[in-house]
């Protein structure tokens, strides 16, 4: 693994936010919305002389289950996870499906005074459960898979976890 960094006058980042009507007679925002407010943050003026090299995506991590856990019935998968633009959505996946949506927006003011002035801070967990009884007693790989509000989608961990029966 390797760090690397990128300096100089030429390098340049910026967010872009997205500002529309909410259009539900009653107030609530609809998934209409969601992608008309993502498409208007998209839509940003890139000066000639310069080029889009990279739009960070999504990182964070587990905090539970651990590796190799034990796992039967209903279990809650919790972390945290932090971007750039704010994070639109968290799932899980088994085994490299698709299982279960999971709730974004717990607190956890620890991790954001480690990451601080990221979008939404404190407000970076997430948490869900998920029936594992519903699967063939041995390993399983668990994924938690983020996207933030530009679309960037990262698998931020994984977990090999024991079903037994």
């Amino acid at each position: 693994s390797a760090t690397v960094g990128i300096a100089g006058p030429h390098i340049r980042s910026f967010n872009s936010r997205g500002v529309v009507a909410v259009s539900g007679k009653d107030h609530t925002v609809s998934k209409e919305d969601m992608k008309r407010v993502l498409d208007a943050a998209r839509a940003v003026s890139i000066p000639q002389d310069r080029e889009l090299i990279h739009a960070i995506p999504p990182f964070g991590v587990i905090d539970s289950p651990v590796d190799d856990e034990a796992l039967s019935g209903v279990e809650t998968v919790h972390g945290w996870v932090l971007d750039n633009l704010g994070v639109a959505s968290v799932a899980l996946r088994v085994d490299g499906a698709h299982a279960a949506t999971l709730g974004y927006g717990g607190s956890r003011p620890d991790v954001c005074s480690v990451w601080p002035g990221y979008p939404g801070c404190d407000l970076v967990g997430y948490s869900g459960s998920f029936d594992f009884s519903t699967l063939t007693a041995c390993h399983h790989l668990i994924e938690v898979v983020a996207t933030d509000t530009d679309g960037n989608v990262r698998t931020i961990a994984a977990r090999r976890v024991i079903v037994s029966g």
